[in-house]
């Protein structure tokens, strides 16, 4: 019987991003979550909402769970 652990091992060691290749993929990901944040901030100003009201937890959250692959 073929053992499944090894099977695994050898597929997430084919397809995982190493430390430097995954770096322009962070820096796109900084560049959203700033974007994101701008463009909240303008429309939380539009509609006369303070944008200390912004929801900063409910960014980290959804961006760990992004890292996390949930």
């Amino acid at each position: 019987m073929v053992n499944l652990q090894t099977q695994f091992n050898k597929f997430h060691n084919t397809i995982k991003i190493d430390f430097d290749d995954s770096q322009p993929l962070r820096d796109k990901r900084d560049i959203i979550i700033k974007d994101l944040k701008d463009g909240l901030k303008t429309l939380f100003r539009a509609c006369c909402i303070s944008v200390e009201a912004m929801p900063d937890k409910a960014f980290k959250q959804f961006f760990q769970a992004q890292v996390q692959g949930f």
